[in-house]
């Protein structure tokens, strides 16, 4: 009963200083925070930081960048800058809070998936390994006969 061998071959293995943690933490979307004050705005993980399993939060950046820039290109005062900074942010925040929620979606049904998946593996291996599950079948087995 108890893990399998490999498991056990791996953890005696592993030193202890090749264990690192590393906690992640999904945000919600920043719907009511400022991304912006003044001429400086926030941008990417800063205001809208994800969960990295599918990569996005590069992308949103590049994307932020993307409306920045254009927004920027169409100014010929610095004192428009204020205002631009205001739109990036209204043009940006449905669709970065839209994938936020894909992601942190998609995170929970990959945890679930993961969990339901270990939990039946290990229940089907603590099945079959324990000495009263082989009684039992042996017995079923006699009986049909």
């Amino acid at each position: 009963m108890g893990w399998s061998p490999e498991i056990h071959d791996i953890l005696q293995a592993t030193q202890e200083h090749e264990i690192e943690q590393r906690d992640l933490y999904d945000r919600p979307p920043s719907v009511f925070k400022p991304w912006t004050k003044g001429r400086v705005a926030l941008l990417g993980d800063a205001i809208h930081a994800m969960m990295p399993n599918l990569g996005q939060g590069g992308c949103q950046a590049i994307e932020d960048a993307s409306v920045i820039a254009d927004k920027l290109e169409h100014i010929s005062r610095r004192s428009e800058i204020e205002g631009v900074l205001s739109e990036y942010r209204d043009t940006r925040l449905t669709r970065s809070a839209a994938v936020q929620v894909r992601v942190i979606t998609l995170t929970l049904t990959l945890t679930l998936i993961l969990t339901l998946t270990l939990t039946l593996t290990l229940t089907l291996t603590l099945t079959r390994a324990s000495p009263a599950s082989r009684a039992t079948s042996s017995s079923a087995a006699s009986t049909r006969r």
